[in-house]
């Protein structure tokens, strides 16, 4: 029988080891009595305040071959200013990095869990309310965090209980939002598309109410931690070079220590936050972790992420439509990302997402509105261009699936289009008061 708690001194502990049990009873402790990893050196000075002796759960612990222990044990006494989740460094043999992981536990999926309760039309509404709602409170926590250095998880849950509520209802409203608002600031954008991708792909799994709040929150303070890299970091427009992409990769570090400076250290938050981008093949930063040493939703979080990037490339770059994302996404299946994930994601939004611009075999353009459930490549699309090119005056809504049973000519989705390619505001269409078609919308 192999040993699964081993006493050690504190001054051998290492970021990544799993604190089992102290020499003193943990309600004379600050530290939660289930037990809780060491997430940075500061904490094991912590430790060191209350302790001399511990046990650590080594099947728990993260420490063996992973972090930089001989650093950590030289800080224990000192300011650090290492990284809360510090990377250690390379093994010596690094013929396994960038490998997938031997052995994956499947996933138990739900799907069907959350039948729709309102058509996409009576969800719009709400859904445009939550999507400022998503707005404000991330310009309150981005300014809290940089100008308090204070994070108001209260009001995160709120908004991400809102959210959740939302795309349960029907997910199809808040994707047809999110995609459409044009933002002044892109890292408001890929926050608030994230988060929403995130919980579609949440709720096709059929994830439990209080997972997807969790989630909900952690999409939502996932790069509050940019505040503290320079701005030109973020807003420049050609790729960063090697230099600028380890500075910009920090930002999941300062995420990460602005949750745990707020008592979240051993949270199921916090863990969220600093696994979305890590990779299934152990490429990821900045743990390294690899295969089911990342949580669930840390694998929800990263594989959104990494599928918004290429529909807005952050740092120059050309976008690709819906379709090739998707491609690319599938290309990656087994290798960055768990290939049951990569299978279930591309069913849950389908390579025409709602929002995106599609061109039909009848040469018209026009909106993916929304979707059906069973039949997603036929799915009702808004008409904005007619086959000669020329703009609708008024715009109306063909349900392809509806459509094609009882018509002789088969139509149908022909490509996905980039929106730059289309010579029109989409943010328009959002404004659903005045919308004549609204009515259409079934």
């Amino acid at each position: 029988m192999s040993v699964k708690s081993k006493q050690i001194k504190v001054e051998d502990l290492a970021v990544g080891m799993f604190i089992s049990q102290l020499d003193i009873p943990w309600s004379q402790s600050p530290f939660p009595i289930q037990g809780f990893y060491i997430r940075s050196v500061e904490q094991i000075s912590e430790i060191a305040k209350h302790s001399k002796l511990v046990f650590i759960d080594v099947v728990k612990s993260q420490s063996v071959g992973r972090w930089d222990t001989a650093d950590s044990k030289q800080k224990i006494n000192k300011t650090a200013k290492r990284s809360v989740f510090a990377r250690a460094p390379e093994k010596p043999n690094t013929s396994q990095r960038g490998a997938p992981p031997a052995e994956i536990k499947p996933l138990p999926i739900r799907h069907n869990r959350y039948p729709i309760e309102l058509t996409a039309k009576k969800e719009l509404k709400a859904a445009k309310k939550i999507q400022q709602q998503m707005l404000g409170a991330l310009q309150t926590l981005l300014s809290q965090v940089k100008t308090e250095r204070q994070v108001d998880i209260q009001l995160c849950k709120k908004v991400g209980k809102e959210v959740v509520d939302s795309v349960l209802r029907n997910p199809d409203a808040l994707m047809w939002v999110t995609r459409l608002q044009h933002h002044d600031e892109q890292m408001h954008r890929k926050s608030i598309q994230c988060l929403v991708w995130a919980l579609v792909f949440g709720r096709h799994l059929g994830l439990d109410r209080k997972r997807l709040e969790i989630l909900s929150c952690a999409m939502l303070l996932g790069c509050i931690g940019m505040v503290d890299l320079p701005k030109e970091l973020i807003t420049q427009q050609s790729p960063l070079d090697a230099e600028q992409t380890k500075q910009f990769s920090m930002y999941v570090n300062y995420s990460v220590k602005a949750l745990m400076d707020r008592g979240y250290a051993n949270s199921a938050l916090v863990e969220v936050v600093g696994c979305q981008q890590e990779r299934h093949d152990g490429s990821g930063y900045p743990r390294g972790l690899k295969g089911d040493e990342i949580c669930l939703l840390g694998k929800i979080g990263g594989l959104v992420g990494y599928f918004d990037s290429l529909l807005s490339p952050l740092h120059g770059g050309s976008p690709l439509t819906t379709t090739e994302a998707c491609a690319q996404i599938y290309s990656l299946k087994g290798v960055k990302f768990q290939a049951q994930l990569v299978d279930e994601f591309i069913s849950a939004i389908s390579i025409y997402p709602t929002g995106s611009v599609v061109e039909l075999t009848t040469n018209e353009i026009g909106l993916i509105v929304s979707r059906h459930d069973k039949r997603k490549l036929l799915p009702k699309v808004l008409i904005i261009f007619d086959a000669n090119g020329r703009r609708v005056a008024r715009p109306k809504v063909i349900d392809l699936l509806a459509r094609n049973k009882n018509r002789d000519q088969f139509i149908a989705i022909k490509k996905s289009l980039n929106a730059s390619e289309v010579d029109i505001d989409l943010a328009e269409y959002v404004d659903y008061k005045e919308s004549s078609w609204l009515s259409m919308v079934v």
